[in-house]
């Protein structure tokens, strides 16, 4: 998902402003649907608390499934945040100062993801609450553990991209091991 849907609703969440709402069918399927399919349990299982704890980032225990209903807003505000004195630059026909711009997007971009890193922060310590003492010692570990698993395709227009890059890997490491046990002269390994 994070390859491919969400960069989509996220474009259009930038550029369009009051569509949450218009989320509602995503966020349905993916409580109903893709989480209970990911974790093999019935869609009764998925809660609120499940669904929240998914939404956070990995590096809060979380699976970065963003519920983008919610994000709507968020990401609407930062992207108008980040292209104000291009919107002015446009509307009023002035003349853009690019440094001012770099500047100005890299502030808010900080000041936004400052915000919605205290909002992650806020949703753990209620999830937390309500967790056992075993939950809480199991999440807190995960929080500083957590690392994205990545799950591309391994076969791509007949080609085996795993095999490939085994081969590559055992050629260079071979290569690697050869040139650190054998000097080489006029490059050529001498035996």
């Amino acid at each position: 998902m994070q390859k491919c849907l969400q960069p989509k609703w996220l474009y259009l969440q930038r550029s369009l402003g009051c569509i949450g709402d218009l989320f509602d069918p995503i966020e349905d399927a993916i409580t109903n649907h893709y989480l209970p399919t990911l974790f093999g349990i019935p869609a009764a299982a998925v809660t609120l608390e499940v669904c929240k704890l998914m939404a956070l980032p990995v590096k809060q225990a979380g699976l970065g499934l963003r519920n983008p209903k919610s994000t709507a807003t968020h990401n609407f505000v930062t992207s108008s945040d980040c292209t104000n004195i291009l919107t002015t630059v446009l509307v009023r026909g002035t003349p853009l100062n690019l440094l001012n711009h770099h500047k100005t997007m890299d502030v808010e971009r900080k000041l936004n993801r400052a915000a919605r890193y205290t909002q992650d922060e806020m949703i753990f310590e209620s999830l937390t609450n309500l967790m056992t003492e075993m939950q809480n010692r199991i999440i807190e570990q995960s929080k500083s553990t957590g690392a994205w698993l990545s799950i591309l395709p391994i076969f791509i227009n007949g080609c085996d991209l795993v095999t490939l890059f085994i081969v590559f890997h055992f050629h260079f490491s071979f290569i690697y091991i050869q040139t650190q046990s054998k000097p080489f002269i006029n490059r050529r390994p001498i035996i």
